[in-house]
């Protein structure tokens, strides 16, 4: 069997890198990166979310960043190593509040402390999650998660996990089917079977003033 020719091949190639390292290491690097894209940090999962899915989040926080005494949220959620409890719009449209008017329905204060208390600093999947239990928020105060078998499924607080563990570059987001209130907590059901909208609107400005620290 004659080798002379493959490895004759084999030394030129050798050569060839030898003599353009930063090339060929570009090209390598440019070629495994093509086949693993970066993931979407968090800020971009929800800005280009379904349009009923994560839309009324997505416009209280950018409320909340456009006033200049009240977090940066759109950064945080780009940059920082976080997980985001996400209500979706249905759990929003519980208490009246969507995408038009999550902004002014509340004092911004007060969306900017319920919006916080819907994240905890660090990169946290379901698992670690509920090894923890009990979850500090970056308002400040906690939540507390667990698994249930009666109703069946992950809870935090009283809200349901519908969606766990959706993978961004700097954290996850846990979508869950009702919205997080700090404590005091704001009772739920007092807004359960009211027809307008404006109606609901007007009790959660109300009572959102007690959760003004």
């Amino acid at each position: 069997m004659n080798l002379k020719r493959p490895v004759s091949h084999l030394l030129l190639a050798t050569f060839v890198l030898t003599l353009v390292p930063t090339s060929a290491e570009a090209f390598f690097g440019d070629f495994f990166r093509r086949r693993k894209p970066q993931r979407p940090n968090i800020a971009e999962i929800v800005i280009n979310s379904q349009p009923d899915e994560f839309s009324t989040l997505l416009s209280g926080v950018l409320a909340v960043t456009n006033d200049p005494n009240l977090p940066d949220l759109v950064d945080a959620l780009s940059n920082a190593p976080l997980t985001v409890f996400a209500p979706t719009d249905a759990a929003f449209a519980e208490l009246g509040l969507d995408s038009s008017n999550i902004a002014t329905a509340l004092p911004l204060p007060v969306l900017s402390d319920i919006l916080l208390y819907h994240v905890t600093p660090g990169k946290k999947g379901a698992l670690r999650l509920l090894i923890e239990g009990d979850v500090e928020m970056l308002n400040g105060d906690s939540t507390e998660v667990d698994f249930s078998f009666w109703p069946f499924g992950v809870f935090v607080n009283d809200s349901r996990v519908v969606k766990a563990n959706i993978r961004a570059s700097n954290g996850f987001i846990h979508a869950i089917d009702k919205v997080l209130m700090p404590p005091p907590d704001m009772p739920m059901t007092a807004f359960a079977n009211i027809p307008e909208p404006s109606s609901v609107a007007l009790c959660l400005s109300s009572v959102g003033l007690l959760l003004v620290r």
